[in-house]
């Protein structure tokens, strides 16, 4: 039997899943991650707090902002959950992040109102 921390909206970011992985969680996923954004971002290696975050361009978002930010404590346990429509756009955002997660949970139908109204 395998313990894991399910994806949750808003939720599943790096100290939930850090705090999962504490107390036995064998996988634990990410919250739902657009996979058009993520194709799009820039990998960056934090070495003052041990993190690799992924940030998107500015020229593309008018900033910068945060897509996922994991750790090397999580890698072989992080399943990302992307949300993407096609299969061109769903490879190459796990192009971008596939060192630094053990696998992909590809979402093709979550409604985004319904899943943060519900």
């Amino acid at each position: 039997d395998s313990m894991v921390l399910a994806p949750m909206v808003r939720v599943s970011n790096l100290p939930l899943r850090l705090l999962a992985l504490d107390y036995g969680a064998d996988l634990v996923w990410s919250e739902e991650i657009v996979a058009q954004k993520l194709a799009a971002c820039d990998r960056v290696v934090n070495e003052e707090i041990g993190t690799v975050e992924y940030w998107t361009r500015p020229e593309l978002e008018g900033s910068r902002t945060k897509a996922l930010f994991t750790t090397a404590r999580e890698r072989e346990k992080l399943v990302l959950q992307l949300g993407v429509g096609d299969a061109a756009t769903a490879l190459s955002a796990a192009q971008v992040v596939a060192r630094d997660v053990a696998a992909f949970d590809i979402n093709c139908g979550c409604p985004k109102h319904f899943s943060l109204s519900g």
